[in-house]
């Protein structure tokens, strides 16, 4: 090892193998980075793919996914007479892992223009809906300010009548007591 100072051959060959090492490190994992990205991408693509291969095939059974189901779109997908184990298994995996995302996509697809406007009638209704309960909750919360709730006027009515009825009985007793 170095003493005072100086390296001795070995030490300078692992410290330049160690760089070179993570030099290369780095750039395995700045290209690992951009695959990645490029697979998500990708993936994002190979869904839009499927899916329309499902919208354009009726006879693909989307409900009931099979191995068989996912031959019939590889064939179409990459568009070849003879597949291998792996592009079927690719497609069997990515319509499993994305089924809801395509499962959006064909209904999606599905609806007419009258449905679109439906459903933006729908959501006008529903918010002048909101709107009109917010109104009235506004104005019952006002009117429950200034009058009293049937509870309390029925609690004050009670006091009241006992009231009356303690005026009634303390007069009874002075009369008596003046006869």
């Amino acid at each position: 090892m170095a003493v005072y100072g100086k390296q001795s051959s070995a030490e300078r060959k692992f410290l330049r193998d160690f760089v070179k090492l993570r030099r290369k490190q780095i750039l395995e994992d700045a290209r690992s980075n951009q695959n990645l990205q490029h697979t998500i991408a990708r993936g994002t693509e190979n869904v839009a793919k499927v899916t329309s291969i499902l919208a354009n095939n009726p006879d693909i059974d989307f409900e009931n996914f099979t191995r068989g189901e996912a031959q019939k779109i590889a064939k179409l997908f990459y568009n070849v007479k003879s597949l291998d184990d792996r592009k079927i298994g690719y497609i069997y995996t990515l319509v499993n892992s994305k089924y809801d995302e395509i499962e959006a996509n064909l209904q999606g697809m599905d609806r007419t223009e009258e449905q679109v406007q439906n459903e933006t009638i729908n959501q006008f209704d529903a918010q002048d809906e909101v709107n009109a309960m917010e109104k009235r909750s506004v104005r019952q919360e006002s009117v429950q300010r200034t009058v009293p709730s049937k509870k309390r006027r029925n609690s004050l009515d009670i006091i009241v009548e006992e009231n009356k009825e303690y005026v009634r009985t303390t007069r009874l007793r002075k009369r008596r007591k003046e006869k």
